[in-house]
């Protein structure tokens, strides 16, 4: 990926983008460092199975605005201490209510 940090692109488009959901993997670590102007995810595969996975895709398009994993839980009320009383039921169902 050496040749590709040189330059400022205009665009980067990432097809199969299910891929860099995991913020940790290597493909993800090494597209966030490109510098581009615009940013597109292209993929027919569900994009996300539970929050976190959807910030770090958020945090891929738009890392000035998603750029804290902790923050984005703190908007969603995810570390809410209130949480522990419901079933995992519940707390999927409220989780999906927050995304929808």
């Amino acid at each position: 990926m050496g040749p590709l940090m040189k330059f400022n692109w205009e665009y980067i488009i990432i097809d199969e983008a299910h891929k860099i959901k995991n913020e940790d993997s290597q493909t993800s670590k090494r597209v966030r460092q490109i510098r581009s102007q615009y940013r597109l995810l292209l993929t027919g595969t569900p994009l996300q199975n539970n929050l976190h996975e959807l910030w770090s895709l958020l945090n891929f398009l738009l890392p000035e605005i998603f750029s804290s994993a902790d923050d984005f839980d703190d908007w969603f009320d995810l570390a809410n201490k209130s949480n522990e009383s419901l079933t995992d039921e519940e707390i999927a169902k409220k989780n999906d209510d927050i995304i929808k």
